[in-house]
């Protein structure tokens, strides 16, 4: 069977509403599938450009958009597969590097293709006072061209190459950065007495603090583990089941968590905004 036969993301879509068929896919998928569908793109950039007839939105504006329509759905499906957990699995985190290098360095292209640019700006000049053309094609094509400036469609020679490693760099410290704060919640246990879950079920605290034992907690306690993620400075406060209230500063250094097992309410101390971000979190007691 060919790659592109084997590949759900290459293949044409058969699925209710052509949703993603995760279950189908191997890791090695996303980065094949991306690179298949690039080239296809390229193609259709080269035939706009190559246009002879005077730019319009359909010859121009119309054909780019449908060329990365594939691409923008590898690039969701990726997204959704990076935050699954998928990123602790072998090899994961040098997919991860490779995917994010190919489709920095195609978009940088697509940005910097030769004569793409101009057309589209012809098409934005034409039609931007025109009230016959839709104003969701207008604000449209606005949008897509200030992507274009903002990613170096306007620089040329050193300025250009210097732009373009500068976002390559940064793009790479990004993921880095997420990678290392995914390991460090998936690693971060918090251990909490038994006695503080007054009210939970006795079949699911055994459950719990079998759990916990198996990975290494002391008697009588029980590991809560971290995930998830919220932006700014934060202090989490813990809600135990009887209505004491315990603040967990330790964690303050991290971005956000959700706490799993669910026994407690969750409360979230925002420094900044001077608010409380809640999430009641449920369980089923005997």
């Amino acid at each position: 069977m060919s790659k592109q036969a084997s590949n759900a993301l290459i293949a044409d879509l058969d699925t209710p509403y052509g949703t993603i068929p995760f279950e189908q896919l191997e890791t090695k998928d996303y980065l094949d599938a991306w690179l298949y569908w690039q080239e296809i793109q390229n193609k259709a950039l080269q035939a706009i450009v190559e246009n002879e007839e005077v730019p319009t939105f359909e010859n121009t504006a119309r054909p780019y958009f449908l060329s990365e329509e594939k691409l923008y759905t590898i690039h969701r499906a990726f997204y959704i597969y990076e935050g699954s957990g998928w990123i602790n699995n072998d090899g994961a985190k040098e997919l991860q590097t490779a995917f994010t290098r190919a489709k920095e360095t195609h978009f940088q292209n697509v940005y910097t293709f030769p004569g793409l640019y101009e057309r589209l700006q012809s098409v934005y000049n034409d039609i931007k006072d025109d009230e016959n053309v839709p104003l969701e094609h207008r604000r449209l094509l606005k949008k897509e061209l200030k992507d274009f400036y903002d990613n170096g469609a306007e620089l040329q020679g050193k300025d250009l190459e210097n732009f373009q490693a500068m976002s390559l760099e940064i793009e790479a410290l990004i993921k880095e950065m997420e990678h290392n704060h995914k390991e460090s919640l998936a690693n971060f246990r918090l251990a909490v007495d038994i006695d503080e879950f007054q009210g939970i079920g006795k079949s699911l605290l055994k459950r719990w603090e079998k759990e916990s034992k198996e990975e290494g907690a002391e008697e009588g306690k029980i590991l809560l583990k971290l995930s998830g993620g919220m932006p700014g400075s934060i202090v989490p406060i813990v809600v135990f089941a009887n209505g004491s209230i315990e603040p967990k500063i330790a964690w303050q250094e991290h971005n956000g968590m959700t706490i799993v097992p669910l026994p407690l309410e969750f409360y979230i101390y925002e420094k900044k905004r001077q608010s409380y971000c809640v999430i009641r979190l449920i369980c089923i007691c005997d």
